[in-house]
């Protein structure tokens, strides 16, 4: 499985307020690096959350209780929103974002992380219609009305081009961006607070992370799919390691 973490936040009360998901990309001497999406530390930002009140929790099915006593919380060293970032909205429906994909550094060593796999951060050239993702979050169940307690793993989805999806959306579908959906009509999809969280595919016994998730609408609707971050397109931003040393923060 790979390394996903969840995005805690200091609401009046000891980190109870789940904002998304992300996952353990690389790890130096110093830090370790969580790819998420832009808008969930745009949130953060908007809203006058510092660093301090934000706490990243790995090697836990379980976002508020764990008792398997090998969970870890770590605080946020910094981090870095893409320069190009932006949000729109869609009237009555959504507010999407432009590039959105952010990186997020812990002062922890990878080494630490029960379940750390090797991902690839670009995938094989074929049609994306046979690539078989699968998506992790601990997004907001439907029947329930509340994010899952448990992780969960959303198989049986399928990418929908990006043509078809421009069409769904009205011309709004970001460049960097893909949908996807699940084979059976209202099956299970990322839902809201699944933001951040990965979109992964096994193939040839290696993973690659296949996108971000970035805007869910609407939960389990079919006629409104789940925008995808194509993290494939970002790897120069990625890879670059310099905001990790400057003196300017953020």
């Amino acid at each position: 499985m790979a390394s996903i973490v969840l995005i805690r936040w200091r609401n009046g009360r000891p980190y109870e307020e789940l904002r998304g998901g992300g996952t353990l990309i690389t790890s130096t001497y110093e830090y370790s690096t969580i790819i998420t999406a832009g808008s969930t530390l745009r949130y953060f930002e908007a809203n006058n959350i510092s660093p301090e009140d934000v706490r990243i929790r790995f090697n836990s099915e379980y976002w508020n209780e764990c008792h398997c006593g090998v969970f870890e919380d770590s605080n946020v060293a910094k981090w870095q929103l893409h320069s190009q970032y932006y949000e729109d909205t869609l009237p009555f429906l959504t507010t999407y974002s432009y590039h959105d994909i952010g990186l997020i550094a812990i002062r922890k060593e990878g080494a630490g992380f029960r379940w750390r796999t090797r991902l690839n951060l670009t995938f094989p050239n074929v049609p994306l219609d046979s690539i078989k993702p699968f998506a992790l979050g601990w997004g907001w169940s439907k029947d329930t009305e509340e994010v899952h307690k448990e992780l969960r793993k959303i198989s049986n989805l399928k990418i929908i081009s990006h043509e078809r999806c421009q069409q769904i959306y009205q011309g709004h579908l970001p460049a960097n961006a893909f949908c996807v959906e699940s084979h059976t009509r209202g099956g299970a999809a990322p839902c809201p607070y699944d933001q951040g969280g990965p979109l992964l595919w096994d193939y040839k016994y290696q993973t690659y992370l296949i996108g971000i998730m970035s805007t869910t609408p609407r939960c389990i609707d079919p006629d409104y799919p789940p925008i995808i971050t194509n993290s494939s397109r970002y790897i120069d931003f990625i890879q670059n390691t310099t905001w990790l040393y400057n003196k300017t923060i953020f």
